[in-house]
């Protein structure tokens, strides 16, 4: 049988290590971020995400726990049905399309502005019906899952990236 040692240190260098600096305050131009859109390999879960970080590899939240990744749906294309532990709140940037979620048969009309909440665990998915892109921004809790192992997932295998 193998021994597994754990180490101690002072409780208030935990309490330090978890004291974390207040986030700054961070703006996005719709005009730079749209350039950079253009020039991004879209895959059918996303396109980008935002951080606060100078150097991205530095993480992914832009608040702990909580990420805003950007998801292009070309024309006339579709994303495959999947479900996770994570949820999502997307904001309807640009085109139009629908949503199948949960349960429902039936599809949700999509438009520019409009904001769709989908549960953890609820299924979903997109339809691109206009001739422009329909560019979906998502506020989601992924970060905080990982970090308590919970990327379970229900979704195609052949997704490049995907939890």
């Amino acid at each position: 049988m193998t021994d597994l040692n754990g180490s101690v240190f002072p409780y208030l260098n935990y309490r330090e290590h978890y004291s974390r600096e207040q986030p700054k305050p961070a703006v996005w131009r719709w005009t730079e971020l749209a350039e950079q859109i253009a020039g991004s390999h879209h895959n059918e879960r996303g396109s980008l995400t935002l951080s606060t970080a100078a150097d991205t590899a530095g993480g992914c939240e832009i608040i702990a726990g909580m990420a805003i990744s950007i998801q292009v749906v070309k024309p006339r294309e579709r994303t495959r049905p999947h479900a996770h532990a994570w949820w999502h709140l997307f904001f309807v940037q640009n085109g139009t399309g629908t949503a199948t979620l949960g349960e429902q048969q039936d599809a949700t009309l999509l438009n520019r502005g409009d904001l769709i909440l989908v549960p953890a665990w609820s299924a979903h998915h997109f339809e691109n019906l206009g001739a422009d892109d329909l560019i979906l921004m998502s506020m989601t809790n992924l970060p905080q899952q990982a970090k308590l192992s919970n990327l379970l997932a229900n979704e195609p295998d052949d997704i490049v990236g995907a939890p």
